[in-house]
């Protein structure tokens, strides 16, 4: 924490003698003459200002200042989110608090299509198939989603949306190589004939893993193709499909796993006025080895997924937004039962937003979901949305979310071998072999969230914007691996329960959650900019789940922060220069019960030169402090693994567009 003190004190004492020194300019420096649109928080276009839920944007320019080499290491800036790194090629992300190995309670849409890997729920980021520069920008509602977007839209949803071929029309190239044989590449080339428009995109990813003592990484290609038809200024199809790589290893526990795979898909979307259409296959190929007993276990899953979307404006008070989805997802794999799997869920989706007068929104709306092993489930929404004067909102709403049970937890049929020290004299063995089944329940329900907030956000003078986001979260129906009748062999251990042995998957749990967001961004100068964000959450166990005990009842749960604090200073001058620097602070966290790990400071910093309209160099450097921590729980047991130190990366970079 010192050390972020300092580097925060020097970055915006700059700000505040700039501020300061500029404050008689106000009136001719504009930063939010034109206020940000968003599309996820309604699936319609509505000022970010107007949206019922607590919404950040991350745009193209914040993504190419910043240096980031992947998604993740983007959303560390986003106030409300936490970001882990196990290894150089394992991420997870979550959404206040609740972070941990395979998160799988956040999710993911790129372009309108969830991604995300339906056997285990979790994001897969490096196999995304698009590069950074495709990105157009990231929308990133924090809170629960499913009114609009059903399953794993449980703490929030994060929406990345490419850029068309307008953004994108002619040629561009760049390249990334660094420390840890990082190589980056991107080539797109995009165009626009009359009626007609395409994009075509080709990368590659690879970075080695931050133990110098582990296998280099292999590079991973990707790629997308778009082409679209404009019938006329109202109708459009556009097809688009893409193929993505994912390598390296996977914290699944503490086993050593290695994963390996392809992602593909194709997607089809048809916009006519305010009807929209989308339609997609996703498949997905792999492999995860156990290192342990390097048995590799074959997966496959495959989904086709339609969306019909319509929203209707009437008398210029009310907007409404309907819409249905039906979801075919076939998953196989050795784990599961019969090997192979199917399920068939559908939906409806309905809101409305009602202005009674200009400066008053409510917002009610809700999904209905079937699912073939659970039935029905609801998810209500509603939101008021308050401007008694001009650039002041005041937002306060309530919503409900749920996460479906994935495959692994519904059908997993399997077996691990487990050795038990038994510690007693001869005669009785010094080991055991004990044979532990785990067993899928087809009985489960989804995970619920309740959330209450309370939301205000300003724009002063047209430099200065601020937002505060207050939360109050209630959790149940935690879904969770426990023995469902484990017994040691009574010949060894006299007196313990008879009857099978295996591990299986409950609801269990309960807990609370509070905490908030305050973020400003400044306009110092027409060439200076900054920004600082503030996250608190705390996390209470009501009763016990498989992380809590009889005496850990009403403590504070430890494996997400509960403060981080990030900051920006960025400069773009007259002469081709800009500078970005960006801080990230994460308090300590406690993972696994028994394992602290400490505070740390990221200091980022991105210089570059544009040398014409066509060409722009940089150098950037991740973690150039050099402060070296973890973000999961170190190795200290062997044959385990674990989380990897992390260290610093200096990055060049080369931008050129013909």
């Amino acid at each position: 924490m010192k050390k972020f003190c300092i580097v925060l004190k020097l970055v915006f004492g700059a700000v505040v003698l700039a501020v300061s020194s500029n404050l008689a300019f106000a009136s001719e420096l504009i930063l939010f003459s034109e206020e940000e649109m968003v599309v996820t928080a309604s699936r319609y276009e509505q000022k970010i200002s107007e949206a019922p839920s607590a919404i950040t944007v991350i745009t193209a320019e914040d993504i190419h200042q910043s240096g980031a080499t992947n998604v993740p290491d983007l959303l560390r800036m986003v106030p409300g989110i936490d970001v882990m790194s196990v290894t150089a090629s394992d991420f997870n992300v979550a959404a206040r608090g609740l972070n941990h190995r395979l998160y799988n309670k956040i999710l993911l849409l790129v372009d309108g299509r969830p991604v995300y890997l339906k056997l285990l729920g979790l994001v897969l980021w490096e196999s995304l198939t698009f590069s950074l520069e495709e990105i157009e920008r990231i929308e990133i509602i924090r809170g629960p989603g499913s009114a609009l977007y059903g399953a794993n839209a449980y703490s929030g949803v994060i929406h990345i949306i490419t850029k068309s071929p307008e953004k994108l029309e002619g040629t561009s190239i760049s390249f990334t190589g660094g420390e840890y044989n990082t190589y980056l590449g991107s080539l797109i080339q995009a165009g626009v004939m009359d009626k007609l428009d395409y994009k075509v995109s080709l990368g590659w990813y690879q970075t080695d893993q931050w133990t110098e003592e582990k296998e280099e990484m292999e590079g991973i290609p990707r790629g997308n193709v778009a082409v679209g038809y404009k019938f006329d200024d109202n109708s459009k199809l556009t097809f688009s499909g893409g193929h993505g790589e994912t390598v390296g290893e996977l914290a699944a526990g503490h086993i050593p796993m290695e994963k390996e795979g392809t992602t593909d898909y194709f997607q089809a979307d048809y916009n006519f006025k305010d009807l929209k259409v989308l339609a997609y296959w996703e498949g997905v190929d792999g492999e995860i080895t156990d290192l342990t007993t390097l048995l590799t276990d074959k997966q496959k899953s495959d989904t086709y997924e339609m969306e019909i979307q319509q929203t209707l404006n009437l008398l210029e008070k009310h907007s409404i937004v309907l819409g249905g989805n039906f979801r075919h997802c076939r998953a196989e794999s050795d784990t599961l039962k019969d090997r192979k799997q199917e399920q068939d869920t559908w939906d409806f989706y309905l809101q409305e937003e009602f202005k009674p007068i200009d400066s008053l929104s409510i917002v009610v709306g809700g999904r209905y979901d079937y699912h073939p092993l659970f039935g029905d489930h609801t998810t209500p929404r509603t939101s008021v949305i308050y401007s008694p004067v001009k650039n002041h909102t005041f937002r306060i709403s309530a919503a409900t979310a749920f996460r479906s049970p994935t495959f692994f937890e519904f059908y997993t049929e399997t077996s691990t071998e487990v050795t038990v020290e038994t510690g007693l004299p001869f005669p009785f063995p010094p080991t055991i072999d004990i044979e532990l089944p785990t067993v899928g329940n087809e009985d489960l329900t989804p995970e619920k969230i309740t959330t209450y907030e309370i939301g205000y956000q300003t724009f002063l003078m047209e430099r200065v914007k601020a937002r505060v986001d207050l939360f109050y979260n209630q959790y149940k129906d935690f879904i969770n691996a426990r023995a469902g009748a484990w017994y040691l062999p009574n010949e060894v251990f006299p007196g313990s329960p008879a009857g099978p042995k295996y591990y299986t998957y409950l609801n269990r749990g309960e807990s609370e959650g509070r905490g908030g967001e305050i973020s400003v961004d400044v306009l110092i100068t027409e060439w200076l900019t900054g920004m600082v964000n503030y996250s608190y959450q705390e996390i209470i166990d009501l009763e016990d789940d498989i992380l809590t005990f009889e005496d850990e009842k009403d403590q504070r749960r430890k494996e997400s922060p509960l403060n981080k604090v990030n900051a920006e200073l960025r400069a773009k001058l007259k002469n081709g220069v800009s500078l970005n620097v960006n801080v990230n602070y994460v308090d300590e966290v406690e993972l696994w019960s028994y394992h602290k790990l400490d505070p740390y400071t990221l200091v980022n910093v991105r210089l570059g030169y544009q040398i014409n309209d066509n060409l722009e160099i940089a150098v950037a450097a991740f973690n150039l402090f050099e402060d070296e921590h973890y973000q999961y729980t170190p190795g200290n047991i062997p044959g385990l693994v674990f989380g990897e130190e992390i260290g610093r990366k200096v990055t060049g970079n080369v931008n050129y567009k013909f």
